[in-house]
């Protein structure tokens, strides 16, 4: 359930653009206060891109490294590391600002179905394959995201995590709580 949670306001962070750039539109549709679809549309976008904006806001403020020495935690020692902020921040960026610039708006009642199904169908792939990385609003914020390669305290072998953070070097060794999950949010750089 944390997962879902989690997903469901990584993803709300990441539609904020999609959102403005689709209201931005709306808003020069010359039927919009005419057509109740477009109404619907423009309410729904704002709303979704109003708690983009707060979603955001608790991204920036969470944080999964290790708070105290008496807590559980993992400590991971980093022996490779790759930098695929760019590669998720073009595809991302370019998916959801063509997708908000293409979507029909003067088509009544299809264009909300549209706009509905697209939105959802995005939301549902994402939660479900825990692509919460894959946000262009907190590269522009100033985070970078790296895959990691390393060992843990807690696993057997080398394994792979994704941290989202400002900096990090190989060699280095992170504290993490127990998320029970692969993608860590650490605030400071490490």
């Amino acid at each position: 359930m944390r997962r879902r949670i989690e997903g469901l306001i990584y993803y709300l962070s990441c539609m904020v653009m999609f959102h403005l750039v689709f209201d931005m539109r709306l808003l020069k549709y010359k039927c919009l206060f005419c057509d109740i679809s477009a109404l619907v549309m423009l309410v729904v976008g704002g709303l979704c891109a109003l708690l983009g904006i707060i979603a955001t806001i608790l991204i920036v403020y969470s944080d999964d490294s290790k708070r105290d020495e008496k807590s559980l935690g993992i400590q991971f020692e980093i022996s490779c590391i790759e930098d695929i902020t760019a590669d998720t921040y073009l595809i991302n960026y370019s998916l959801i600002i063509l997708t908000g610039l293409s979507l029909p708006l003067d088509l009544g009642i299809v264009s909300l179905c549209i706009y509905l199904f697209v939105v959802i169908t995005i939301g549902i792939i994402y939660i479900k394959k825990n692509l919460f990385y894959v946000n262009p609003v907190i590269t522009l914020i100033g985070y970078n995201i790296y895959r990691l390669k390393g060992c843990s305290d807690r696993h057997d072998g080398e394994y792979n995590i994704i941290l989202i953070t400002r900096s990090t070097n190989i060699g280095q060794s992170i504290s993490y709580r127990n998320t029970n999950g692969k993608i860590i949010k650490i605030n400071k750089s490490i």
